[in-house]
């Protein structure tokens, strides 16, 4: 064929046909380049390789495997991790569910169910917190004897967990600044927090303000009487004010059904439903000497003959 037939079979002008011939004798232009060839070779390490195909086997998936490994300190894309699964014969997996991820509805981690810890069987055991001061309070309490007075004490026990469990897990979060119970859920995975009250990771909020409720005023009572007779013998010098501090206090109940009681709210400037309190403290150390709640208006004169 004639460089003009063919020009105008493949769509060319003559011109540019030309042209292209030119190029191809002057080697400017190469028709059937070579293939350049990729690595033959993984760059993946054959360790890492293996683990990846382990963590597979016990259903990883491969956003799993990369947390795992950046964790070990090795970056892995997740499309080199795919394609290492692909070429040793893994498909994909099922699409899982919330629960088989550990996630709930909001998408939070499930936290593990809370168990008591079994410190004779500890070895060597390590753990993370975010309150690590909370430690620093076990000389305080081990020299109070705060663990054998809850231990004989009548505060309620659960199937699960104890009262030194229960107490000190409240108690835990008392000492780190929080006032409401619920604020517990922002330790559910901490187990240094956990293991503070002896136990794996603290309870859970329904758990622990269920517990709150099932602790009554004589049990309260008893436990303070004991606590305070503990820390006179201790801490004489702590308990030898003149003058005693007295304090009645009323603390407001906006339930709409509440069956309280009204009484003079300073704070509010005006009468509420409350539950009315007493507190007792050595009038130089402020140390704490009774306290008691509920306490019925017609009692009130009563109370402080009480104490």
């Amino acid at each position: 064929m004639s460089q003009k037939e063919t020009a105008k079979k493949y769509g060319y002008s003559i011109f540019t046909f030309q042209s292209i011939v030119r190029d191809f004798k002057n080697e400017r232009i190469v028709f059937f380049p070579p293939p350049k060839l990729g690595p033959k070779n993984k760059h993946t390490p054959n360790p890492i390789q293996g683990k990846i195909i382990n963590l597979r086997k016990n259903n990883h998936s491969i956003y799993d495997i990369k947390e795992i490994l950046n964790a070990d300190g090795y970056y892995c894309s997740t499309k080199t991790i795919n394609n290492i699964l692909r070429d040793e014969g893994f498909t994909k997996l099922r699409r899982r569910s919330r629960t088989e991820l550990g996630l709930t509805t909001k998408k939070t981690l499930i936290p593990p169910i809370t168990t008591r810890v079994d410190f004779q069987g500890l070895d060597n055991y390590k753990f993370e917190c975010q309150v690590g001061g909370l430690y620093y309070f076990i000389p305080y309490i081990l020299e109070t004897g705060l663990f054998d007075l809850i231990n004989n004490s009548s505060f309620p026990e659960t199937t699960k967990l104890s009262q030194v469990n229960s107490i000190f897990s409240i108690l835990a979060l008392k000492l780190i600044g929080h006032e409401r119970l619920s604020k517990i859920s922002n330790y559910n995975h901490d187990t240094g927090f956990g293991f503070f009250a002896g136990l794996n990771v603290p309870p859970k909020t329904t758990a622990t303000s269920t517990y709150s409720y099932l602790i009554d005023k004589d049990s309260v009572l008893d436990f303070s009487k004991e606590f305070v007779s503990k820390m006179e013998s201790i801490y004489p010098e702590y308990y030898q004010g003149e003058t005693i501090n007295l304090d009645f206090h009323a603390i407001p109940h906006y339930g709409e059904k509440s069956k309280m009681d009204t009484n003079w709210v300073g704070s509010k400037h005006q009468r509420l439903k409350s539950a009315q309190t007493l507190f007792a403290q050595d009038g130089e150390s402020r140390h704490l000497l009774y306290a008691n709640t509920d306490i019925d208006r017609e009692d009130e004169s009563n109370e402080i003959l009480n104490f």
